[in-house]
This record gives structure tokens, C-alpha cells and sequence, in this order.
């Protein structure tokens, strides 16, 4: 779990029976019902990536302007190597500590329906391709 401030609110990142993610958020316009996230690696990094493949119910995501969308049936497609980069205390200038810098996550997914609200403001919008085939 992590918890992040998004404009003076609480969002509480989660990955399992709850999913709830945020991130840089790029909606692929050729694709109607993909879009990717990148997010700053953590300790939820390896529960995503064992996901991957996986259909689940729901994943609720805020981007870092504020607004959240709720994925319905989720498929993570991809997910990068989630592991985190330790650097050597003897470079970090006589730091007696390992420092963990970690690189950003890129989470790929696809859905079959989407519903967008802005978190600071108040609207909402929802789309929803059940009927499709594609």
C-alpha cells in the first residue's frame, strides 16, 4: 500500500482484492480500450507484475492532475520489470546507507468500459464498449 497527496487529498494505492493506482496516465487513441501507466516503482510493483495477464473485476486510477477512472474488466497486458536499483553508499559521497532509487513502472491495459471523474472538481463521464466487437 501506498499512500499518495493528490492535491490535498488522501489516495491510497493498493494492488490485490482492491486495486488502486496512479500515475502519469496515456490513453491510447488508436486503441479505444487501452491505455498506459507510469508510475514511480514501490513495493507494489511485483504485485501488478504478477498480475499481468490476469482479468480483473475493476482498477481505479488517479493521475497526479486529480482525475480517477475506474477500468471495468481490466486485463494488465504488460508490465516492466518492477525491481528497484540499489546504489553503492561508497558513491553517495561517504553515505554510511543504501539508497533505493527507483524507476518508473510502465503499466499497460486493456478495458471494456471506463468511467472518468475529476476528483478536485466535480464531474464525471463514462464510456462503455460491451456491445462492440471489438
Amino acid at each position: 500500500m501506498a499512500i499518495l497527496n493528490i492535491h490535498g487529498r488522501l489516495v491510497v494505492e493498493s494492488a490485490g482484492p482492491i486495486w488502486h493506482l496512479s500515475g502519469i496516465v496515456k490513453r491510447d487513441r488508436k486503441k479505444w480500450n487501452r491505455l498506459v501507466l507510469t508510475r514511480t516503482a514501490d513495493p507494489l510493483s511485483r504485485d501488478i507484475k504478477a498480475a499481468s495477464g490476469q482479468l480483473l473485476s475493476a482498477v481505479q486510477i488517479t493521475d497526479r492532475a486529480g482525475r480517477s477512472a475506474k477500468l471495468i474488466n481490466v486485463r494488465i497486458s504488460a508490465a516492466s520489470d518492477l525491481e528497484p536499483v540499489f546504489d553503492n553508499p561508497r558513491e553517495n559521497h561517504g553515505s554510511t546507507s543504501d539508497t533505493s532509487t527507483y524507476e518508473d513502472d510502465e503499466v499497460r491495459f486493456t478495458f471494456q468500459a471506463i468511467n472518468i471523474e475529476n476528483i478536485v472538481g466535480s464531474t464525471s463521464s463514462s464510456d462503455d464498449w460491451t456491445s462492440s466487437g471489438g
